[in-house]
């Protein structure tokens, strides 16, 4: 399987699809992808037809190219690749709010929480694999807890039978994420795709840093990551 700055190079997102805000989620952003899994990119599109056009004039000539109702499917370096639009901006699209809470997890509790998810990963969503972990439906019922609220449900949730179901504290009303980005970064991180190097240089906070050292087990439980050079 390629390397994903070789695959973002080839796509060349921040010439074809910048107008549509591309922003990368699924396993691939996490360290997690298996043989198979898609490369997602969710990209705002209040004009479905307009956005599949542009799909087929960018990639149509690729393996495998598909339109979907909300996108295209086809194949590049090997990798299966799939284009969805919305109307509403990536960042308020659940598979990308649920790719954020996982980072959080994965900044908040480290390592511990890694290896369960590695140990029983199987054929699952891995999105669902850190709910399940996490003794939780869907990892956005985490999306408002605080850092501590998210170690106490990591707590009760490491003690038990993996799949067993344990109810998160409700966030106070104003309970907000600790690690809650500053406007600036946000949009940064919006148009990172525009340069790939940017991407895999990315700050200290950013998933794929968080990917990198958790898998070479350099991220200690509760600290947060050091910046990959």
């Amino acid at each position: 399987m390629a390397s994903l700055d070789a695959i973002l190079k080839r796509l060349r997102l921040e010439r074809s699809l910048n107008a549509f805000q591309p922003h990368l989620a699924g396993p691939h952003t996490i360290g997690f992808a298996r043989p198979g899994d898609p490369l997602q990119i969710r990209c705002r599109a209040p004009d479905l037809g307009v956005f599949r056009d542009r799909l087929r004039a960018v990639y149509g000539d690729h393996p495998g190219f598909s339109l979907t109702d909300d996108g295209c499917t086809f194949s590049l370096l090997g990798t299966a690749i799939q284009v969805t639009g919305a109307p509403e901006p990536p960042r308020a699209q659940a598979p990308v709010r649920r790719q954020q809470v996982i980072v959080r997890l994965l900044r908040s509790i480290g390592a511990p929480l890694h290896r369960r998810v590695s140990e029983n990963h199987g054929e699952s969503a891995i999105e669902a694999v850190f709910a399940t972990a996490m003794g939780v439906g869907d990892v956005l019922e985490l999306e408002r807890a605080t850092v501590p609220q998210l170690r106490a449900q990591w707590q009760a949730a490491a003690v038990r039978p993996f799949g067993h179901r344990h109810t998160p504290p409700p966030p106070t009303p104003a309970s907000v994420p600790d690690e809650a980005e500053p406007e600036d970064e946000a949009e940064e991180e919006s148009h990172l795709l525009r340069s790939p190097d940017a991407l895999l240089k990315r700050r200290e906070s950013r998933w794929v840093d968080a990917a990198q050292l958790l898998r070479s087990g350099a991220m200690p439980l509760a600290q947060p990551p050091k910046k990959v050079k």
